[in-house]
């Protein structure tokens, strides 16, 4: 949706980009193992612990362009999502294997029974 130019799908980026935003916050918490006190705590917390992250949150809270807003929440989750190895990369779904060279025969079945044993009734 975010690379179209239909202003529908521009508008639903826009909001999106509004819950997703509060949304990281947790997520920030949830990755790092601590327990999820509210926006003040998590302000206090981020001016203290973590001031790349707090700085990049204020910095996006003040954006009205959409392309800095993306580009800023793309930042944020980088940085929310660092414990547990980083955001996946484009084009990655279910599973990804890196590098691809690193491939072993049977590998991407049984990766993908693992799969199925994980939604199949």
């Amino acid at each position: 949706m975010h690379g179209s130019d239909a202003p529908v799908y521009q508008t639903a980026v826009d909001l999106r980009l509004l819950y997703a935003l509060s949304d990281l916050m947790v997520v920030h918490f949830r990755f790092r193992k601590l327990l999820w006190r509210g926006e003040k705590a998590a302000i206090r917390y981020w001016q203290c612990n973590d001031p790349a992250y707090f700085d990049t949150f204020v910095q996006r809270l003040g954006v009205s362009d959409r392309e800095q807003k993306f580009r800023l929440y793309e930042r944020l989750a980088t940085l929310a999502a660092a414990p547990a190895g980083g955001i996946w990369e484009d084009g990655t779904t279910a599973m990804s294997f890196t590098p691809e060279s690193e491939l072993r025969g049977g590998m991407i079945e049984d990766s993908l029974e693992f799969w199925e044993s994980l939604i199949s009734c």
